[in-house]
């Protein structure tokens, strides 16, 4: 087994040579969110290091002061990388640095007054056990559609390390001692070697993260409409084929909802196409805040949008409709770059719902939509603004 001294530099060259690739992952995608924080953290954490192993040839308060300062900070960043990439509120930097400076004086106080290894290395494990649980929160999926794989593989990483740490801080309560960071001791080397192994890890699980990420962006840009975010025809029609076949199977209530918004044109001529961009992307967000996550909108075109309901009957998609239709109304569009003050837009509904009473068989996804089109048509009729089923159309 190495000594204590090798490992150390080993680890301090580990995060080194994980912040290079980090870093060369973050120059070719800046736009991945979190990945800079990321290299920021894993370079003060190697800086860090090397002021732990400098115990061996200068002061030690330097090493406990400077190595801890630094090594703090890096998990912050580590910490709002995960934040950043999961797309979790960021923590305050001034939460984290309060938590530090305590942390920091009580380490400072155990070397300088009383110098006892045990207790730093139970005020360290404290402080590390408070960062992988927030590091496992951040990575937590909180639904379906944001789940990571590589975030799993995080969240085992640092659930291993959060035992890990926790063992040291029962140790070092239980054992106390005069053990120094430098000793030849059995569990500083396997804890040293435990931490290369936990960085590797780490860096490996961040690239394939950033990876994860990237096929998942390129698969969406392919598959969103780039203006609304709402899905484009391709991509709806295939996911929409899934959801009729399910339908079929289960012999279940399947509804489809078109919207089209009123005079659209008129607001593109009286206030320009930029301002015309914003309703769309208004109307756009304002229905989807309101559909569930299974739920699927695409853009048809222009602007007519069509919501595939799964598992919803005609009252409720009614509801729905009405409910979007409403929030449209009572919230007009404000485009700070047109300076046309705000727009208020109105929207027209259509809907179908199958199996429905009165209704041919719907054996395709443009059965339903001609239904839902035949009802939409009724709305503009009948003076916009309104929701229209299709079943009742087709009784008038």
């Amino acid at each position: 087994m190495l000594d204590p001294l090798t490992l150390l530099f080993v680890l301090a060259a580990t995060f080194l040579f994980s912040t290079c690739i980090l870093s060369i992952a973050w120059f070719v995608n800046k736009d991945v969110p979190g990945v800079g924080d990321w290299a920021l953290g894993f370079l003060l954490a190697g800086v860090a290091w090397f002021f732990f192993v400098s115990r061996a040839f200068a002061p030690l308060l330097v090493s406990v002061v400077a190595g801890n300062a630094l090594f703090f900070t890096a998990l912050y960043f580590n910490l709002r990388g995960a934040q950043k990439m999961m797309s979790r509120p960021v923590m305050t930097a001034w939460v984290f640095a309060v938590a530090g400076i305590a942390v920091l004086g009580a380490q400072t106080y155990w070397t300088v007054v009383d110098d006892q290894f045990s207790v730093r290395i139970a005020i360290g494990s404290t402080y590390f056990l408070m960062f992988y649980a927030l590091a496992i929160h951040a990575f937590w999926p909180r639904k379906t559609g944001e789940t990571f794989v590589f975030a799993k593989f995080l969240i085992g990483v640092l659930a291993l390390n959060m035992v890990k740490h926790a063992l040291l801080l029962g140790g070092s309560i239980v054992q106390g001692g005069e053990l120094g960071m430098l000793d030849p001791s059995l569990n500083l080397q396997i804890m040293y070697a435990s931490g290369i192994a936990t960085v590797m890890l780490l860096s490996l699980g961040y690239i394939a993260l950033i990876t994860e990420y990237l096929h998942r962006d390129l698969r969406e840009r392919a598959e969103r409409d780039s203006l609304t975010g709402a899905y484009n025809r391709h991509a709806f029609y295939a996911l929409a084929e899934h959801v009729m076949k399910r339908h079929k199977r289960d012999r279940d209530h399947t509804a489809l909802i078109m919207m089209d918004l009123d005079h659209f044109k008129r607001v593109n001529d009286t206030f320009g196409h930029a301002a015309g961009d914003e309703v769309l992307k208004r109307a756009a967000q304002i229905a989807q805040d309101n559909l569930r996550d299974k739920d699927i909108m695409v853009r048809l075109g222009g602007e007519e949008f069509a919501m595939l309901l799964p598992s919803t009957g005609l009252v409720e998609a009614e509801a729905v409709a009405e409910r979007i239709r409403k929030a449209v109304e009572a919230e007009p569009c404000v485009c700070d770059a047109c300076n046309s003050g705000p727009i208020t837009i109105t929207a027209s509904f259509g809907l179908t719902a199958h199996p429905m009473d009165g209704a041919a068989q719907c054996k395709h996804i443009d059965d339903l939509i001609r239904h839902a089109d035949t009802a939409l048509y009724a709305a503009k009729r009948n003076g916009r603004n309104q929701t229209q089923v299709a079943n009742k159309v087709a009784a008038e």
